[in-house]
């Protein structure tokens, strides 16, 4: 029975242990320390019970007895806390889960929100670009209307040349005319003077 009284202590001092352990975890939202701490003192717990279920039946009968009742309430107590260990464990994989699920939506956020940004800067280039293509574009119409300014001045004076140049034509043919006319002319006069030159010279000599 002394065997089985020291491993009943044994085991009451991991009972505590992890009791204690598994409050604090639960109140303070502890780390994952206390539950491998809890674990590892429910784990001795758990050897120390079947040392105690072996130490009970080397006693007799009357003592194996006395003693049942109590061990029974000490495996129940060691389930409890396993149980308990069992559930805060359950509870701490899911509020990972949730957390690493919150975490990628975070990153898929700040991913979205970049590349909102990115497209922003991409539409405000793109503008910028449109504004200075338009301004250029209104330089080269503005530099494109001044060569039409100049090519229909040019046009102009080439069409006053165009007119100089008939006018002259004109002047020319004028002129040749009354040359012509004047050549008719002299060349009447001297046939004239010829005929009469001939008619006084017949006169004198008849």
């Amino acid at each position: 029975m002394e065997i089985y009284r020291g491993h009943e202590q044994e085991f009451s001092k991991y009972i505590s242990s992890a009791n204690r352990k598994l409050n604090q975890y639960n109140s303070e939202g502890g780390s994952d320390n206390l539950l491998s701490e809890t674990r590892t003192a429910l784990s001795e717990a758990t050897k120390l019970v079947n040392m105690m279920e072996n130490d009970l039946y080397g006693l007799g009968s009357n003592e194996a007895s006395q003693l049942q009742n109590k061990f029974k309430k000490n495996k129940e107590t060691l389930e409890n806390l396993k149980n308990q260990l069992a559930s805060a464990k359950d509870k701490k994989d899911r509020e990972d889960l949730m957390g690493k699920n919150e975490s990628s939506k975070r990153e898929k956020m700040l991913t979205n929100n970049q590349i909102l940004q990115e497209t922003g800067d991409v539409l405000e280039s793109t503008n910028k670009l449109a504004i200075e293509t338009e301004g250029i574009g209104y330089d080269a119409l503005n530099s494109l209307k001044g060569q039409r300014r100049q090519i229909l001045g040019i046009g102009e004076k080439v069409n006053d040349v165009g007119a100089n140049v008939s006018k002259a034509d004109r002047i020319v043919f004028t002129m040749n005319n009354r040359r012509i006319c004047m050549k008719i002319i002299m060349m009447g006069t001297i046939v004239l003077l010829v005929i009469a030159f001939a008619i006084c010279l017949y006169i004198k000599l008849g």
